[in-house]
């Protein structure tokens, strides 16, 4: 997720918020693959996984093929 998010940041995860609003950033589970990823809602129940970095390229999913664990309210980058 570079820039936003940098290797050994720490992120917190509200596992009370799955509900899918527009362009947050949500950790998924998509098969047995936990992911850090930003979502969009697209029609016809699709789901658009979003990666800020260019290096990873955005798929999309059908709703009932990722497990929304919840949204991220928080993040801290260590300064050392």
């Amino acid at each position: 997720m570079a820039p936003t998010l940098l290797d050994k940041d720490t992120v917190l995860i509200d596992l009370n918020r799955t509900d899918l609003r527009e362009g947050r950033i949500y950790a998924i589970a998509v098969g047995d693959v936990v992911q850090i990823k930003r979502l969009q809602l697209l029609a016809g129940g699709r789901i658009k996984v979003i990666s800020d970095n260019p290096a990873y390229h955005t798929y999309e999913v059908r709703a009932d093929e990722i497990r929304i664990i919840g949204r991220m309210v928080w993040f801290a980058r260590s300064q050392v």
